[in-house]
C-alpha cells in the first residue's frame, strides 16, 4: 500500500473514532457532529480507493462525485451511491447549521 492510501485511511479512522466518540461515549450524543465525521469518513476511505489506484479526482468533498471516480474500476452499487448522497447531506446540514 502507497504511503499517502496510508495517511488518507488514518484519517478516516480518526474520523471514525470521532463520531464512535461523539455518537456513543458522551453523555448527550452529539448527532450533528457525529453524523459530519462520518461523511469525512466515507470521503477519505473513497480518496484512499481512488489514491491506491492512481486515480486522479478533485479536491472537493462531493461524495457522488468521487464514487462516480470509482466506477473507472469497479461497479459501485446503487445503495452505496445512495448511502454517499445520505451522507453528503448530513455533512451539509452540519457545516450549515454551525
Amino acid at each position: 500500500m502507497r504511503e499517502v492510501t496510508s495517511e488518507w485511511i488514518s484519517k478516516a479512522e480518526g474520523d471514525y473514532h470521532s463520531a464512535e466518540v461523539l455518537f456513543y461515549q458522551i453523555e448527550i450524543p452529539e448527532i450533528d457532529a457525529g453524523c459530519f465525521h462520518c461523511q469525512q469518513c466515507a470521503e477519505k476511505y473513497v480518496k484512499a480507493f481512488l489514491t491506491e489506484h492512481d486515480i486522479d479526482f478533485p479536491r472537493n468533498h462531493d461524495l457522488v462525485r468521487l464514487l462516480d471516480y470509482a466506477w473507472l474500476l469497479m461497479k459501485v452499487s446503487k445503495k452505496s451511491a445512495i448511502t454517499c448522497v445520505n451522507l453528503r447531506t448530513m455533512g451539509l446540514s452540519f457545516v450549515i447549521q454551525a
